[in-house]
């Protein structure tokens, strides 16, 4: 029997070069094939689920990038160090993106607040609009009322019938009105936070005059002063205001028209023109115009704002200075002080005796 050799043996299991390859080839693909996917731990999802990728994205950055750390450390104490790193940052950048929402959230309240805020105070301020409206209209009927019975009175006075049942009843129903109107001026002193010693000064002589029932004449003259009062008060507030504002110039025309007084608003001020004050070549004053400069004196009282300039008319031919003489009469009877002043002594043949005064703050 041959025995073989153990290099013949060798040669007889031997494979081919290009089939083992193959074989390996073919084991990988099955094992890549075969294998799972990776596994991804509780801090790589809480990553890239958590909110503060866009809250925090500074923050959740550093924590990305200390995992990432972690995950390529050399040993595993680096790896553990480099994960609680990285649950730190995250945890700072969720605290920081909670805060923010928190923020936004509460701006955005802030904001809703604000808005109701606004139309609550559009809502109050356009109530007290209608409210001051409703006033003003009330104002105006009884201020019509004041100047018919005013200037009744006046022309009764003139005829020489200063007593008897008809004029105490014209003084009578004149200082009801007085009264009346005294109250509501008041009551608007009041809502305008004017001092409280023209309130209380007001006050007191509205209460006077209530209270005196039998003496007509005195209840009236007492009634025409706690309507002066008023007006002052009312005038004190107005003053400490920027002014005078488009309302208040419309408040004053609607209240002189309602006294029967004729106002033109102009490039220069406010024009009230008292027609015929004077007569002949006289200085002083009718009683007609006596009367009707009670009812500017009154309305100059609320309106305080700038000068008052007064134009009085004489005829041509020396008539200058029975203008500048009869100016300075009118602006003794408004009791304005400094602030009623001559204006250049006008002389037209055509408005002889018209007397025209400008109240210039309160210019178109």
């Amino acid at each position: 029997m041959t025995t073989a050799s153990p290099r013949g043996a060798a040669r007889r299991v031997r494979l081919p070069r290009n089939l083992c390859v193959s074989a390996l080839f073919s084991l990988l693909c099955a094992c890549s094939v075969a294998s799972p996917p990776p596994v991804r731990d509780a801090l790589s999802v809480r990553l890239d689920a958590s909110a503060a990728k866009a809250g925090a994205p500074d923050l959740h950055a550093r924590a990305m990038r200390a995992f990432d750390a972690a995950a390529n450390a050399e040993t595993a104490e680096q790896t553990v160090a480099g994960r609680v790193l990285a649950e730190v940052w995250l945890d700072a950048a969720e605290a920081e993106a909670a805060r923010i929402e928190v923020e936004r959230k509460t701006t955005a309240l802030f904001e809703e607040l604000d808005a109701a805020e606004t139309a609550r105070i559009n809502d109050e301020r356009a109530r007290r609009q209608v409210a001051a409206e409703l006033l003003r209209r009330d104002a105006a009927r009884l201020a019509r009322a004041e100047a018919a019975r005013a200037f009744e009175q006046a022309k009764l006075d003139e005829q020489g019938r200063r007593s008897g049942p008809e004029v105490d009843e014209a003084r009578r129903r004149g200082a009801a009105a007085l009264l009346a109107r005294a109250r509501l001026v008041l009551a608007a002193a009041r809502a305008l936070q004017a001092p409280d010693g023209g309130l209380q000064a007001a006050t007191a002589a509205i209460e006077l005059a209530a209270k005196r029932t039998r003496d007509h004449g005195a209840r009236l003259a007492t009634a025409h002063a706690a309507l002066d009062l008023s007006m002052r008060a009312l005038g004190v507030a107005r003053a400490a205001r920027p002014g005078p504002t488009p309302q208040e110039l419309q408040s004053l025309q609607a209240a002189a028209a309602d006294r029967g007084l004729r106002v033109h608003a102009v490039a220069r001020g406010l024009l009230i023109d008292l027609g015929a004050a004077f007569r002949g070549r006289s200085a002083r004053l009718t009683k007609g115009a006596l009367a009707a400069l009670t009812q500017v004196r009154s309305l100059l009282g609320a309106h305080p704002h700038g000068p008052v300039m007064v134009e009085a008319y004489a005829p041509p031919g020396g008539g200058g200075k029975l203008a500048a003489r009869r100016a300075q009469h009118v602006v003794e009877a408004l009791k304005q002080g400094d602030r009623a002043r001559v204006a250049k002594g006008a002389a037209a043949l055509s408005q002889d005796g018209q007397l025209v005064l400008v109240l210039t703050a309160y210019a178109r």
